[in-house]
This record gives structure tokens, C-alpha cells and sequence, in this order.
């Protein structure tokens, strides 16, 4: 016990301190607290590195497996066999100087149009997620609720001593960015990520025609 418990902040032992008493303050000073005990929290720790490859499968397990990454697939494969296909269209159009051709070829470039947006914005509805009853599919509607039930379940299983390392702000803060990360930011990441390697391909396959045609040359 310290001095002023024991009374003998004024040099007397028999003394026992009260409400009017004065306390000095180097004897309150000189009580120490050991680091165990005013460390009660654990400090907190962010894995540095790549990203195990086991993350990542396991996402696109949880969007849907195999089958529907190939639909996926086909959905986008053939987004952009319509954008070849106006190309190509237009090609023969231009090639073609009779005016008894005109409305052929206006109807069918609309056509290939309407379809090619229409298969365009479907591979998106099909990345994010589509319901039907108990038919899920996509981030939103299968991996989002698998991944958030398994983080729940985690955490209600988890022993005692983890709640005594952790606060429990920090906990929430944690789960809710996790949530918030899975829900808005993978499938756009995913997205994102393939459209630039569609472009990086497309100008790839560009300069290798142009390279072509320039040694035909």
C-alpha cells in the first residue's frame, strides 16, 4: 500500500487521512502502475503483403463455382463479339454504294446495336447478382451473404479472451469495413479489373494488325 493509504503522508503513522487532509502530490506521482496492467488491449495488427491465392478462390466460390463463371464467360465473350460486329457491319456498309442497300444495312446495324447493349449491361447484372427463389448467383446475391454469414459465425464462436483483447469499437469497426469492402468495392474492383485488361488486349490485337499489315506491306 502507499504512504498516503497507510496515513503517513504528513510523517505520521498513527494519522489517518480524511476529506480536509491535504495530499501531496509527489506521493500520488510516485505510485506506479506495472505495463501488464495498464496494457490491457491488444495492439492492433494489418497483414503487409500479396494477397493469398486462397482468397481469391474462395470469392469466386462463393459467387457461384464454375458454372457460373462460364456463363460469365460467354455473357462477355459475346458483349464483344457484338462491338467486333459493328465494326464489321459498318465495314461492309461503307463498301456498298447502292442506295437500294441503304435501309438493309440501317436495320441491321440497329439491330446489332440493341443487342450488343442489351448483352453489355446483362453482364453486369450477371457479375453483381441475380435472385430467382432460391436461384442466387453473382457478388451481391451469393458471395456477399455467405462471406457475411461465415465473418458472423466467426465471430460469436470466438473465445472470450478475444473480447477482453479487443475493444469492442474496435471490432465493429473492423466487421463493418469488411462488410462495407465485400458488398461495394469487389465487384466493382472485379469489373474494373476486367475492362482494363479488355483494353489492354484490345490495343495489344491493334498493334499486332497494324504491325501485320505494315510487313504484308
Amino acid at each position: 500500500m502507499s504512504r498516503i493509504e497507510n496515513g503517513e503522508a504528513d510523517g505520521n503513522p498513527d494519522h489517518i487521512l480524511d476529506a480536509s487532509d491535504p495530499i501531496e502530490l509527489d506521493a500520488v506521482s510516485s505510485v506506479t502502475i506495472p505495463s501488464e496492467i495498464r496494457r490491457i488491449y491488444e495492439e492492433e495488427k494489418r497483414e503487409i503483403g500479396q494477397v493469398d491465392r486462397r482468397n481469391y478462390a474462395f470469392l469466386f466460390k462463393c459467387a457461384g463455382g464454375v458454372i457460373y463463371w462460364s456463363i460469365f464467360a460467354l455473357i462477355y465473350g459475346g458483349a464483344e463479339f457484338f462491338n467486333f460486329l459493328q465494326t464489321l457491319w459498318l465495314k461492309y456498309w461503307t463498301g456498298d454504294s447502292r442506295p437500294e442497300r441503304l435501309g438493309h444495312y440501317l436495320t441491321g446495324y440497329a439491330m446489332i446495336v440493341t443487342v450488343g447493349i442489351l448483352v453489355g449491361a446483362f453482364r453486369w447484372v450477371w457479375l453483381y447478382g441475380i435472385r430467382l427463389g432460391n436461384f442466387r448467383v453473382g457478388f451481391t446475391d451469393s458471395a456477399a451473404p455467405r462471406i457475411h454469414d461465415i465473418m458472423l459465425r466467426s465471430i460469436v464462436g470466438s473465445p472470450l479472451a478475444l473480447f477482453n483483447a479487443w475493444p469492442t469499437g474496435r471490432l465493429l469497426n473492423r466487421f463493418s469495413g469488411d462488410i462495407s469492402q465485400i458488398d461495394g468495392c469487389v465487384p466493382d474492383d472485379v469489373g474494373r479489373s476486367l475492362s482494363a485488361g479488355r483494353h489492354s488486349n484490345s490495343g495489344l490485337f491493334e498493334d499486332l494488325k497494324l504491325n501485320t499489315a505494315f510487313v504484308v506491306e
